[in-house]
């Protein structure tokens, strides 16, 4: 164990003198997975704004209900000057020719979309207030014409948020793409360079060599996992998503150490899978050639997992790496199955065994090492 600390801190080194990778393994992920998270919250749905300046050719009754709740108002009375112009964001015209009132929105605004989210939301109200008045002006009991109001109540829902789902999809992501670099030239990369003779010819056992490169990929990549979510708790501390950073702080100290405990022997897995593809490929395009059908077909059951209805998640739910996503995400939602993350971490952790097993026994064969 000696042995392995001492060439994980070799390993360390050489890393932490590559700038661009430590950019890679930071301040990506810090930015990168936030990111998602903050443009998938704009994207769910246009917010109504009320900061904009309404133009009108005549004062009707919806113009006057506008200014009642303190709208910028101008009156413009020529349409086709009204037209040419882009200082209003909302035309409002009313013609005696024509009995439809005309609300035209100037698109060239980016906020239009809001912009007509929050006229027809008030010019729903101002319907119904306009109908009640009517209707009082002329002494008939509103409840003979309108309908009564309905509320909707939601009940039974599911409160699983888009945290839940796309977080361990995308910590599992990382942890792969971060480690493939690092993973693939610590052993295929020095075949290449013709530097792993001189490190085999001290005196460090074979397996030493394997578990300090096994603990070096490990910290490489789990550290691409940490600053992403480290950036979505800095997002929900500036209270720009507030939903992404709260699903996570919402997490007791418990479950923590348990969706902490999950990363680390998932990283163990994904790592070892890598050691081994290394141990056995000459150069580290052959490595890649290896690892990328791997890659994408973690991708795919990834992507599967996020859809809770899916049969991958009800036919393989016990699989490596879909059983790692989906203990998160109950993890995540609060839902906690201790006897299935134990299983979770039980398998990780066997499955790792198994392969760092099958990695020292290439690692320690001439015809693998040295293989032309």
């Amino acid at each position: 164990m000696k042995d392995s600390i001492l060439l994980f801190k070799k390993e360390m080194i050489a890393i932490f003198r590559d700038k661009r990778l430590i950019l890679t393994i930071t301040l990506i992920p810090f930015i990168f997975i936030p990111a998602i998270f903050y443009f998938n919250g704009i994207g769910q749905g246009t917010k109504p704004i009320k900061n904009f300046i309404i133009a009108y050719n005549e004062k009707v009754p919806f113009v006057s209900f506008l200014q009642q709740y303190n709208f910028q108002t101008v009156k413009i009375i020529d349409k086709s000057n009204a037209l040419k112009f882009d200082a209003w964001d909302v035309f409002i015209y009313s013609s005696k020719e024509d009995t439809l009132l005309k609300i035209y929105v100037n698109a060239a605004k980016s906020s239009s979309g809001g912009i007509i989210k929050t006229m027809e939301r008030y010019y729903l109200s101002f319907r119904g207030v306009y109908i009640r008045d009517q209707l009082k002006s002329m002494k008939i009991p509103i409840n003979k014409v309108i309908p009564q109001t309905v509320k909707i109540v939601r009940i039974n829902e599911n409160k699983n948020s888009i945290v839940s789902f796309l977080l361990p999809f995308f910590i599992l992501i990382y942890l792969f793409s971060n480690a493939i670099g690092v993973g693939l030239d610590s052993i295929a990369g020095e075949k290449e360079r013709n530097t792993l003779q001189l490190l085999l010819v001290n005196r460090i056992s074979r397996e030493s060599i394997l578990f300090g490169k096994l603990f070096s990929t490990m910290t490489v990549s789990l550290t691409g996992a940490i600053f992403s979510i480290l950036g979505l708790l800095v997002l929900y501390v500036f209270k720009i998503i507030p939903n992404a950073g709260s699903t996570l702080l919402n997490v007791t100290p418990a479950n923590f150490t348990l969706f902490a405990v999950i990363i680390i022997t998932l990283d163990m897995l994904v790592v070892s899978i890598l050691i081994i593809i290394s141990s056995y490929s000459r150069t580290v395009k052959e490595g890649q050639g290896y690892i990328l059908p791997v890659y994408f077909i973690i991708l795919i059951l990834g992507m599967a997992v996020m859809n809770p209805d899916s049969s991958i998640v009800s036919n393989f739910a016990n699989w490596p790496f879909i059983n790692s996503l989906l203990s998160m995400q109950n993890i995540l939602n609060g839902d906690i199955h201790v006897g299935y993350i134990i299983w979770t971490i039980a398998s990780n952790i066997l499955f790792t065994i198994i392969i760092l097993k099958a990695a020292t026994v290439l690692f320690n064969r001439e015809s693998v090492i040295f293989r032309k």
